[in-house]
């Protein structure tokens, strides 16, 4: 690239560079007044701390329009604090390994050298690459993908497709509460986080039936170990709440539920039309009652202590407030 100023041109640029309010204008300015000055691409790119590439967007700007060409398209802020190729080594070390922000920068300054921005600039250009902070787990090598893709399309037809008033979908499962309850993120003074004496020993197990068609919940509250006979009595609850309608029943392959009797399965769908819906192993994020557990424990509850005493009573008040203070919307 070849470009050639004249004295008024230059005085335009210089000015430009010097006093206009938004950033990226007055880079653009320096970035032209540099290449004037036989700078290369990457010279300049070096001195204002972007992209070489964008000096040729410049350059054919002020050669189509002028001082307008380098006006236009101002979106705000400024440029990436890391280099496309940093941005890129930062990506491809968090998709091929779980690490901490402070292990990602370690990795990129091995290869580029020093990270120009802090970790919460890091935290935000791999957001913005469309990278998540999230919880690793365990491979599910024993989920059969095509299983779960036939019941997921299933699902969302009976979600979607088909009027409620033909039929009943019940998403099922079992979960424990504890009187203390899950730790969890929360605002407060700093250096005084807020703390619980931790008493586990108290717990109460829930059996509970989502229905979708009306996302209202049933449940059961037990002291003790959920057994087999426990779910089939809940589930007679169920069957016989369906007023003739089809009642879809969803549930996982816990040991309790595959114990359920030909001889039972059979008199609910015959007497009450309700039929068993299994879902694949490894596959909770198909059993919508999974969300509800997920916002009652760490969303729902107060970060209080329930004794002994009032577990039960605050249990009720909790998933009895389902549909009135609290719910899930899963439209």
């Amino acid at each position: 690239m070849n470009l050639t100023l004249t004295e008024p041109e230059r005085i335009t640029l210089q000015q430009l560079s010097l006093n206009h309010p938004h950033r990226d204008i007055r880079t653009k300015g320096y970035g032209l007044l540099l290449l004037a000055r036989k700078f290369t691409p990457q010279q300049i790119a070096d001195e204002i701390g972007c992209s070489w590439m964008v000096t040729y967007d410049w350059f054919h700007a002020w050669e189509q329009s002028g001082i307008v060409g380098l006006l236009g398209g101002h979106q705000g802020g400024r440029y990436p604090a890391m280099s496309p190729e940093m941005i890129t080594t930062a990506v491809e070390v968090a998709t091929a390994e779980s690490l901490s922000l402070a292990r990602i920068a370690q990795h990129v300054e091995e290869i580029h050298g020093p990270l120009p921005c802090s970790l919460s600039t890091l935290a935000k250009t791999q957001k913005k690459q469309g990278m998540t902070y999230k919880r690793a787990r365990y491979s599910l090598k024993k989920r059969d993908s095509k299983a779960f893709a036939e019941k997921s399309v299933l699902l969302d037809k009976l979600k979607n497709e088909v009027p409620p008033e033909h039929y009943r979908l019940v998403y099922f499962d079992e979960a424990g509460f504890a009187a203390s309850p899950p730790i969890q993120y929360g605002w407060g003074p700093r250096g005084q986080p807020h703390v619980v004496e931790p008493q586990n020993h108290c717990r109460r197990s829930v059996l509970d039936a989502l229905d979708y068609s009306d996302n209202t919940l049933f449940y059961n509250t037990k002291l003790g170990s959920v057994t087999r006979d426990d779910v089939i009595n809940f589930l007679e609850k169920i069957a016989r709440q369906g007023n003739d309608r089809l009642t879809i029943l969803v549930l996982d392959n816990a040991p309790i539920h595959r114990g359920i009797d030909d001889e039972t399965r059979k008199r609910w769908f015959f007497e009450h039309n309700m039929c068993l819906l299994y879902l694949p192993a490894y596959s909770p994020e198909l059993n919508l009652i999974e969300m509800v557990w997920k916002k009652a424990k760490y969303h729902w509850r107060r970060f209080i202590n329930w004794s002994k005493e009032t577990l039960e009573s605050e249990l009720d008040k909790l998933l009895g407030a389902y549909g009135d203070r609290f719910a899930v919307n899963f439209s």
